[in-house]
C-alpha cells in the first residue's frame, strides 16, 4: 500500500518499517530534489520507494508516479539489466559501480541516452540490506563526444596511413609519440619500439649521429628540420630517405608537438649519383679531348713553324744557288764574251757580241733581283727592321709607292723562319695597297704587345672594299693572299685582323707570339696528356699492362666460352675460371685479379654477395656482373654491391671487352 501523504513528497512507505534510513527524509528533502545527478532508491521488491526531481525529468515520469512501480513499469527499455543489478545487490551486499547505461526514456522517446551509474546497498541497524540507493549521471553528450573523437581520430589515422610518405610526431621536447603504420610495414619494427629515440634505430650507422645531432639542434633552435639518410628496410637493405619536420604552435606561439614525414628519395639519389658519374665520365672526356685537340694544335702550331722555316730554308737555298752558281756562270760567261768582242776584226759580229753582252747584264740583274726577293740579305743582316726599311725603299723604288716605317727593335723575331714570314706577310700587303688602294702612300708600324707578341700594322688611306670576308678568301696575284696569311698566322698561334671602309682606307693587324712565348706553348701540349686512371680509351700499345682477369660462372659451356674468348685478346690474362660464388672468392685471394667477371646466380654464394666480399677484401678490384636476365633490380643491387657494370650474358663481345679493359689494373 501507499501512503498518500508520502505520494505528495515523493516517499512511499514500506516494508522497511519504522527503521528505514529515509524516515527523517524531510528534512534534507530540499537538498535531495535539487541534486544535479539523478537519484532513486529502491526496496527489496525492487519498488521504487524515492526519487528526485532530476530523475523524474528523465524518466519522463512524475516522481510520485514512479513509487511502488518496478523498473519494468518505469524504463522498460533498461528494466532488465536494472533488475540483474537490484538483484546481485540485494544478494551479495556488494555494490556495483560505474555502469554504463544506454536506452530510450519516455522523457526523450526515441533518443538514445547513456548514464554513469552508482549502485550502492542500504543496511538496516542489523546490517541487513533492506534497499539500493542508484545516482545516475548523463553522459550522453560526452560519449557522443567521445565517439565524434574516436571516429575523427580513427579517419585521420587512415588517412596519414593511406599517405605515400611516413609519418611521425614528437612532443615538444622531441620524444616521439607516433609513428604511421607506413613505418612498421617499412623498417619490419614494431610501432611502438620506435617511439622515444628508437627509431635512430633503423638509421644507417654512419648516418646515425649526424641525424641525431641534426633532431637536436632544430628542437633547440625551435627551427624546422630537415635531413637526409638511409633507412634500414625490413629486408636488411637501406634506402635513402629525406625527412622534413615543421613545430606545430599554438595561438601563444609555443611549440605543442612537432609534425614530419620522411620520402623515399632512393631512385633520385641513384639518379644524382649516376648523373654525377656520367658529369665526371663526360668531364674527363672532354679534358682528356681538350688535351688532345691542344696537342693537336701544338703539332699543327709546330708544323707551321718547321713549314716556315723549310720555306725559308728553301728560299736561301734558291738564293744561294742563284748566287753561287748561276749568277757567276753568267758573269764568267759575260767576261768571256767580253774578251772575244775584244778580239773580232767584224764590226758586225762585234755589235752582235755587245748584245749578247746586253742580255748577259740583264739576266744578271735579274737573278740578283730573284735572289733578293727569295732571301733578301738585308733580314740576316739587319733583322726585321731593317728588311722593313729595305723593302719600304724598294716600293718607292719600283712601285712608286712611298712608305713610312715606324719599327720598334723589340719587336724583332729570333727565328729566321717566323722573321721571313713576316716580311713576306708585309711584302704581299704593300703590293695589295699598289694594285687595290689606288694611292701612292702607306704606312707600316711594329710593336710588342704584352711583352710575348709582336704586332705588325700595315695601313692605307685608298679606295678600301666592302667585302672583307670575300677579299680575305680571294688569294692576291702574285702571293698567297690574305686567306693564306690569315691561315698561317692561326697554325702559329697568332691571328689577322682587317678592317676596311670604302673610299676610306684599310687597316691591316698581324699578331703572332715571338718564338720563345711559341715554344713555351707547343713544348708542353706535344708531351703525352698524363693518364687519369680512367681507361676510357683502354690499351694504346702492347706494352700498356694487361688486364688480369677472373671468370666465375656455374654454367660448364658459359663458362668456357668466356675464356676462350678472352684468350683471344692480346690485353687480357686469363688467371683463372671459378664455378661457384665461393670458389670465386678464394681462387681472387690467390690471384689477384685486375677485373673479376661474375655470374649473378650461382650456389653456394651467389655473385652479388661475393661481389661484396671480394670488394670489402680488396677496394681496387673491378668487378662486372654477368646474367641472363635484364632485371633492373638485379643489376641495381649488383651496382650497390659495388659492381662497375652489369652485362647481360648475350651482350656483344665488342661491348664486353671494352668494359673490362675500362676497368684499370692497380
Amino acid at each position: 500500500m501507499q501512503d498518500e501523504s508520502m505520494a505528495d513528497t515523493g516517499r512511499g512507505k514500506t516494508d522497511l518499517g519504522d527503521k528505514a534510513p529515509w524516515c527523517d527524509l524531510n528534512q534534507i528533502e530540499a537538498v535531495y530534489d535539487s541534486a544535479h545527478v539523478a537519484l532513486c532508491v529502491f526496496d527489496a521488491n525492487l519498488r521504487y520507494v524515492r526519487v528526485n526531481r532530476r530523475m523524474a525529468e528523465i524518466n519522463g515520469i512524475p516522481a510520485a508516479e514512479h513509487l511502488g512501480r518496478t523498473p519494468r513499469e518505469v524504463v522498460p527499455d533498461l528494466a532488465p539489466q536494472a533488475e540483474a543489478i537490484l538483484r546481485r545487490i540485494l544478494a551479495t551486499g556488494q555494490p556495483v559501480l560505474d555502469v554504463e547505461f544506454s536506452g530510450t526514456t519516455k522523457g526523450r522517446p526515441g533518443v538514445l541516452r547513456t548514464w554513469i551509474e552508482q549502485w550502492l546497498p542500504l543496511r538496516d541497524a542489523e546490517g541487513r540490506v533492506i534497499g539500493v540507493s542508484v545516482s545516475a549521471e548523463e553522459v550522453t553528450n560526452q560519449r557522443a563526444a567521445e565517439r565524434a573523437l574516436q571516429e575523427s581520430e580513427l579517419c585521420h589515422r587512415q588517412m596519414v596511413d593511406s599517405l605515400p610518405v611516413l609519418v611521425w610526431t614528437c612532443r615538444p621536447d622531441g620524444y616521439c609519440d607516433f609513428v604511421s603504420r607506413q613505418w612498421e610495414d617499412y623498417t619490419g619494427v614494431a610501432a611502438h619500439d620506435q617511439l622515444g629515440d628508437g627509431w635512430s634505430a633503423v638509421l644507417h650507422p654512419d648516418d646515425r649521429q649526424r641525424t641525431i645531432d641534426a633532431w637536436r639542434t632544430a628542437v633547440e633552435g625551435r627551427g624546422e628540420y630537415c635531413q637526409e639518410y638511409r633507412i634500414r628496410r625490413h629486408d636488411g637493405e637501406y634506402h635513402w630517405f629525406k625527412t622534413q619536420g615543421r613545430p606545430i604552435r599554438d595561438a601563444a606561439g609555443h611549440i605543442t608537438r612537432w609534425f614530419g614525414t620522411c620520402a623515399d628519395i632512393h631512385d633520385q639519389k641513384l639518379a644524382e649519383a649516376g648523373l654525377k658519374s656520367l658529369n665526371e665520365t663526360l668531364e674527363e672526356r672532354v679534358s682528356q679531348r681538350a688535351a688532345e685537340a691542344e696537342q693537336k694544335a701544338a703539332q699543327l702550331r709546330m708544323l707551321a713553324l718547321e713549314l716556315t722555316r723549310a720555306e725559308q730554308r728553301q728560299r736561301r737555298r734558291l738564293a744561294q744557288i742563284l748566287h753561287d752558281h748561276l749568277q757567276q756562270l753568267l758573269v764568267g760567261a759575260r767576261m768571256k764574251l767580253g774578251l772575244l768582242g775584244r778580239r773580232l776584226p767584224d764590226e758586225r759580229l762585234a755589235r752582235f757580241v755587245k748584245d749578247v753582252d746586253r742580255l748577259l747584264d740583264e739576266s744578271i740583274a735579274e737573278s740578283r733581283s730573284l735572289t733578293v726577293e727569295l732571301s733578301p740579305p738585308i733580314l740576316y743582316d739587319a733583322g726585321l727592321t731593317g728588311g722593313l726599311e729595305w723593302l719600304a725603299r724598294q716600293m718607292g723604288q719600283k712601285h712608286h709607292l712611298a712608305v713610312e716605317v715606324c719599327a720598334d727593335p723589340r719587336a724583332e723575331p729570333a727565328d729566321e723562319g717566323l722573321r721571313v714570314f713576316l716580311f713576306q706577310a708585309v711584302r704581299e700587303l704593300l703590293f695589295n695597297v699598289v694594285k687595290h688602294a689606288r694611292v701612292d702612300r702607306a704606312c707600316v708600324r711594329s710593336q710588342v704587345v704584352d711583352d710575348r707578341t709582336i704586332r705588325i700594322e700595315v695601313a692605307d688611306d685608298g679606295s678600301g672594299f666592302k667585302a672583307a670576308g670575300e677579299q680575305r678568301r680571294r688569294p692576291l696575284a702574285g702571293g698567297f693572299g690574305l686567306f693564306s696569311i690569315e691561315e698561317r698566322l692561326k697554325l702559329l698561334g697568332g691571328r689577322l685582323e682587317v678592317s676596311s671602309i670604302p673610299g676610306k682606307g684599310t687597316h691591316v693587324v698581324m699578331e703572332v707570339p715571338d718564338e720563345q712565348a711559341l715554344i713555351e706553348a707547343i713544348e708542353p701540349a706535344l708531351s703525352p696528356p698524363p693518364s687519369t686512371g680512367t681507361g676510357l680509351t683502354g690499351p694504346t700499345s702492347p706494352a700498356a699492362a694487361r688486364r688480369r682477369v677472373l671468370v666465375a660462372d656455374d654454367h660448364p659451356i658459359v663458362r668456357k666460352g668466356l675464356a676462350d674468348l678472352l684468350r683471344e685478346q692480346p690485353e687480357i690474362e686469363l688467371v683463372g675460371e671459378a664455378r661457384d660464388g665461393v670458389e670465386a672468392v678464394e681462387m681472387a685471394r690467390q690471384l689477384q685479379p685486375d677485373v673479376v667477371v661474375i655470374d649473378v646466380c650461382m650456389p653456394r654464394l651467389n655473385g652479388i654477395e661475393a661481389t661484396r666480399r671480394l670488394l670489402a677484401e680488396r677496394p681496387s678490384m673491378r668487378v662486372i656482373g654477368l646474367s641472363m636476365h635484364q632485371e633492373e633490380d638485379m643489376a641495381r643491387a649488383m651496382r650497390e654491391a659495388g659492381a662497375v657494370a652489369y652485362l647481360s650474358k648475350d651482350t656483344p663481345a665488342d661491348v664486353l671487352i671494352p668494359s673490362i679493359l675500362n676497368s684499370p689494373p692497380e
